[in-house]
């Protein structure tokens, strides 16, 4: 077929038509919606080929033209199976843009609730003669030791994303999650974060720029607020492979004053890449920088970190997403309380979820999470570990 446009003595028409079809194929869909518009200005009555190009502008994200011209094709006199498709194309992209909503609630364990290090002797450094050092013990209260807790975890998202016309969108979204430790509410922590901004995107691009506030409330009351910006782009070589890349500046205040020397901005810079094999089997990776300013140099920080993951579903027997996360997080400033040594903490943190494809329980789907952090340091009352697992139930509505 790639031959017939620069055949000689061919219908005009249908060499367009065809052209535009070739253009179509190897993503040129720019080409392709200008020259199927030229066609239908010219032949108005080619109701096949406009419902062509509504297709081409609904899979290039330019939902309102499409929805024109879906229209229009509505009202000709196309055969049946032709029409049952015409409006199943305009539903689907009217409920695209209408809210979508995700909620889910379920029983979590955490071994370590306070973020403890699990040493029972506080060791602070003396200065001893010739340079040497001195480790002090001192004996921890036990609520400073690691405490583990069953607690209620819930989620809840909205979001929606509304076409202004060609290529542009307006997005807003809105999630909140929390834990309810029954027993030990001094641990219970809930937040939410409200965004909205701009999104550009077509069949192979996309780019979004999103302002954010945030609120987090620890034992019931206000612990943190904050507000930021955020951009994001993506670009969509083919059809397996997929990249993007990602800017937060966050800035955070504390609403407790003795939490003020952590007050200051977050940015994080982020690249991805991303690959499917198959439709069972999408396969990433990701890494990116975390820099923390705070009023208290000793709390600043720079953190460069890299992640790998996989996500795949074996038929109807078993889905599986793994991920694992690993970072080196250095610190601004020495630390006083420890000779003024240089802070250095590695990190890990690892990753899995389970289901079931097809398996529902009153219409939400069961999920087991679980995941293991652990963070070496230089300070040794700095090091810790911490393992949760939940069981939750989750659902789109």
């Amino acid at each position: 077929m790639r031959f017939y446009p620069t055949m000689s003595g061919i219908d005009v028409v249908l060499r367009d038509y065809v052209q535009g079809a070739l253009y179509r194929h190897h993503g040129q869909y720019a080409k392709a919606i200008s020259l199927y518009r030229q066609l239908i200005t010219q032949h108005p009555d080619l109701d096949y080929v406009r419902l062509e190009l509504g297709l081409m502008l609904m899979e290039n994200k330019a939902w309102h033209e499409a929805d024109q011209q879906f229209a229009t094709v509505q009202r000709q006199a196309l055969d049946p199976d032709a029409q049952h498709d015409v409006a199943m194309y305009r539903y689907m992209m009217q409920r695209e843009q209408q809210w979508q909503f995700q909620a889910g609630v379920g029983l979590a364990h955490n071994n370590n609730i306070n973020a403890a290090n699990k040493d029972a002797f506080l060791r602070l450094p003396i200065a001893g003669p010739e340079g040497s050092t001195f480790w002090l013990p001192f004996a921890k209260s036990p609520d400073a030791l690691p405490e583990a807790a069953w607690g209620l975890k819930y989620t809840a998202s909205a979001q929606r994303e509304q076409n202004l016309g060609g290529n542009h969108f307006y997005t807003l979204a809105a999630e909140g999650d929390g834990v309810n430790y029954r027993h030990h509410n001094a641990y219970s922590d809930q937040s939410i974060t409200l965004r909205g901004g701009y999104k550009y995107q077509d069949v192979s691009t996309w780019f979004a720029v999103t302002p954010q506030l945030g609120k987090a409330w620890v034992g019931g009351k206000p612990y943190r607020h904050s507000h930021g910006l955020g951009i994001e782009a993506g670009y969509r070589p083919d059809m397996p492979w997929q990249f993007m890349g990602s800017f937060l500046w966050l800035n955070r205040d504390y609403d407790d004053p003795d939490y003020g020397a952590y007050d200051g901005p977050l940015r994080v810079y982020s690249l991805a890449a991303m690959r499917a094999f198959s439709p069972q089997l999408l396969v990433y990776g990701r890494a990116g920088m975390q820099n923390e300013s705070a009023r208290s140099g000793e709390y600043a920080s720079r953190f460069p970190w890299f992640e790998v993951g996989a996500s795949s579903t074996l038929g109807n027997v078993v889905g599986a997403r793994l991920s694992v996360k690993y970072g080196h997080r250095h610190y601004k400033k020495p630390y006083a309380l420890f000779l003024y040594t240089q802070r250095r903490d590695r990190e890990i943190e690892l990753n899995a979820t389970l289901w079931k494809p097809g398996l529902t329980l009153y219409g939400f789907q069961p999920r087991l999470y679980a995941s293991y952090s652990r963070h070496h340091s230089n300070l040794p009352m700095y090091a810790r570990s911490q393992t949760e697992v939940a069981l939750m139930l989750e659902k789109r509505l």
